[in-house]
Order: C-alpha cells, then structure tokens, then sequence
C-alpha cells in the first residue's frame, strides 16, 4: 500500500511539471475525458496530493466568542437586577423614616392647635359632672298617685304613664270661648270648675283611640316637685282616668315603679283648701303666652 502510494505521489508530481503550460494542461483535460472515470479519479488525487490538502477540523471559535457574549450578557443584567433592587431597599426604608418623621410632626402641629382651657375653664372638684346612676337620686313614682292641681286646690288620682308623650286631662262641660280676643276653654273636673287659656291644639293616641284636644297648661305639685305641666283637655269617657302624667313631666323629673302604688302622702294642709270656690282660672292670657 506505501509503495502504491509512493508510486502515485511521483506520477502526480510528474503530471503537475508536464501541465504546468497552459497547452498542456488543455492536452491533460482532454485526455482525462477520454479517459473516462478513472482518469478523474486518479486526477483528482494527484491534485490533492500536489496540493497537500488535508481536512481541516471544524472552527468552533465563532460558537465560543458567541457563548462568551450571551454569558457576559446574563451577567450584566443580573448585576443591574441587584443594583435596582439595592436602590429599591434604599428607597423604601427612606420612605419608612420620612413617613415616621411626617407622623411625630403631625402629633406636634395637633398639640400646639389644641387649645389649652383656661383656669376659669378648669372644672373645679366641685363642679365635677355626676357620676352614672345619679338618676337614682330622682324620686320614684308609683304608676298612681296623689297629684295636688292647684287651679283646682284638690287632689287627684293620676296615672303615670311613660309611654305617652302629652299628659292628659279627662273633663267634662267642656266650652270653647273668647276672651279679651283670645281663645280660652273652660272645663270641669270632678265638681271644680277651671278656666284656663289655650296654647293651641296636639293629637295624641291613647288607650287604643286616637283623639285631639285643646292644650292648657296648669300648675301642679307632686312631693317636692313644683311645676307648670302641659296638659291635653279631652271629654271624659267612662273608666277614663280624671289625670294621666305622660313623658313631657316624668322626662328629666322623675322614675316610675309600676309595681308600687301612692307612694306620696297627700298634705294634710291642702286638704283643708279643697272646700274653697269651685270656680278657679289657671291663669290670664298673658301667662299662656310666655308658656308656649
């Protein structure tokens, strides 16, 4: 095999030197055709043994310089990542210090606008506001008692009834008329005869039935309370109560126990006025006027 080699190296170089002319190298094509096939063959070998090729091994430079850069890349874009971040961090705990410095100047501004009282403002331990359940030193009430009806100079039995709104009288002969242009209303009540002025007129809802009447206002008394009370004048029916006392006295004045009954003693003293006139008037035109 050396030896057919060698043999083939010497006629290709042979072969080189004879077409180095161009006349020649046309007479070498045109014999090669006649030659046919193997004339190219064995052509073609002493060209690449003139030649001295060989294969060359593949060129992976271009592969590794693109690998390089799509590395450098990554890592480039990853030091940005983690630069951005840093600043993200930095920026939140910056804004977390400004946000508690906003704060502690926020409660400094309320402090110094908050006005600070003056000593007459400062309550004294004196005028201290009452403790809860003061209400229970109001006097208590039974759900009946003795009221003491001045323009009538008699005591009466009333009910007190906290879920009504206007206090009520139940009269009989009752009789709208006019006096000195203004409109009064005369009643009776038991044998006592009362006028009085009228302030103007509520409807009001009790026992089941719905009725409106003229509003007086009259002076009463019960136990330590002293007051003028708004009182609704309606006709009397039967088993209706001569005096009912609704929230417009009890509110802000006094409790009420249903279970108790009379729990004040009616004033012996007034007991000896109720054999006075039976004609009283409660009050002039002018008194019904500052009363509305």
């Amino acid at each position: 095999m050396r030896f057919f080699c060698s043999i083939l190296h010497l006629s290709s170089q042979r072969v080189w030197r004879f077409i180095a002319s161009p006349a020649r190298r046309a007479l070498c094509v045109t014999s090669f055709c006649r030659a046919g096939f193997w004339g190219l063959v064995i052509s073609a070998l002493s060209a690449c043994s003139w030649l001295g090729l060989k294969p060359e091994p593949a060129d992976n430079s271009a592969h590794e310089q693109t690998l390089r850069l799509i590395q450098q890349h990554q890592d480039g874009s990853h030091e940005q990542l983690s630069r951005e971040l840093a600043d993200l961090r930095s920026g939140q705990a910056q804004l977390a210090e400004a946000l508690v410095s906003l704060n502690q100047s926020v409660k400094a501004l309320q402090q110094v606008a908050e006005p600070k009282p003056s000593p007459e403002q400062v309550q004294s331990p004196s005028a201290a506001p009452e403790p809860a359940g003061v209400e229970l030193q109001k006097p208590i009430f039974g759900r009946v008692e003795w009221l003491w009806l001045k323009p009538a100079a008699s005591y009466f039995s009333a009910q007190l009834d906290t879920a009504l709104e206007m206090s009520l009288i139940y009269a009989d002969d009752i009789t709208h008329f006019e006096r000195d242009g203004e409109p009064w209303l005369r009643f009776f009540l038991l044998n006592k005869q009362l006028e009085s002025p009228v302030l103007g007129s509520e409807k009001v809802r009790y026992l089941g039935a719905s009725a409106k009447g003229a509003v007086v206002s009259l002076p009463i008394e019960l136990a330590s309370i002293d007051e003028s009370i708004k009182f609704m004048v309606l006709a009397r029916k039967r088993d209706n109560p001569h005096v009912v006392l609704g929230r417009n006295f009890l509110t802000d004045m006094a409790l009420v126990d249903v279970s108790l009954k009379y729990t004040v003693e009616r004033n012996s003293d007034y007991l000896s006025l109720s054999a006075g006139d039976t004609q009283v008037q409660a009050g002039s035109a002018e008194a019904a006027g500052e009363l509305k």
